[in-house]
Parts: structure tokens; C-alpha cells; sequence
């Protein structure tokens, strides 16, 4: 666990939440690869089996990168999102179910979609992609409004 907030600030911060362990592991797996092997960045992943544990933990958190499971429990994605809103800068959704994306309520609030089991060339691309944006141009922390 992270001893300091202020140990995040030269991070790149990606938080990981699905309720399935084996998921998790499979996917922090790929990133923590990518990242440290690929893209040479130093970086936190915070993992989470809820999204009442997350929001919990998350409160006093800046989010580079949320990649979020939408079919977690009982919690309906919009409530995930807007009660972290303005505190990532880009949100991954990811499910076995992509039309779960198409609800107007959370359209705002998510940046890609992905299908589980993600290849690790196409998630290289796509944290390729984002890393080099977050260091570009610095952390931004976008908010939706609604």
C-alpha cells in the first residue's frame, strides 16, 4: 500500500476494480509488464475486489488510469463514476458485455472500452498511448458535469 500521498505524484497511477481475483492478477499482470519492461515508467497499481472498497480507499486518491470491470455486484457503473468523478483522467471500461457501454448515462465518463482478455500488444498500444499524453501534458483530472 501506498505510505504517502505524495509518494503518487511522480507515478503514473492506474487502479484496477473487478470483482473476479483471477482477473485482476491476469491484468496487472499484462500492465506491470508493459510498463516497467516496456514503456520504462515508474509506477502504482492499486487493485480493488469492490466498488464500495475503492471508493473507500480512493477518497484522497488522484487516478492516472481507471480500468473498472462494470459488472461488479450490485453497483450500477454511473454511481462508480460519478462518485469518482474528477479524480481520474482516463476511464477504461471493461466487460464480457460491451453493449453495457451504450447507456447514455455513462458515455461521459469513459474514455475506451475493452472486452476481458485483452491481448498484451493491444493493451501496450492503447497504455502507450495514454502514458506518453499523461507525461506530456501533465495530470489533468477532467469532471463531468450532470
Amino acid at each position: 500500500m501506498i505510505k504517502d500521498l505524495k509518494d503518487l505524484k511522480d507515478l503514473i497511477v492506474i487502479t484496477i476494480i473487478d470483482d473476479e481475483q483471477a482477473a485482476i492478477n491476469i491484468l496487472k499482470d499484462k500492465i506491470k509488464y508493459i510498463l516497467k519492461e516496456k514503456l520504462k515508467v515508474k509506477y502504482s497499481i492499486l487493485t480493488f475486489l469492490s466498488v464500495e472498497d475503492a471508493l473507500e480507499y480512493l477518497e484522497n486518491i488522484e487516478i492516472d488510469i481507471l480500468i473498472t470491470d462494470f459488472n461488479i455486484g450490485d453497483t450500477h457503473p454511473h454511481k462508480l463514476l460519478k462518485t469518482l468523478n474528477g479524480k481520474y483522467s482516463y476511464c477504461i471500461g471493461m466487460s464480457g458485455n460491451p453493449e453495457l457501454f451504450e447507456h447514455e448515462a455513462i458515455k461521459d465518463y469513459i474514455d475506451l472500452v475493452l472486452v476481458k482478455n485483452i491481448s498484451v500488444t493491444y493493451l501496450e498500444y492503447i497504455l502507450r498511448n495514454l502514458v506518453k499524453t499523461l507525461l506530456d501534458y501533465g495530470k489533468q483530472y477532467r469532471s463531468v458535469e450532470g
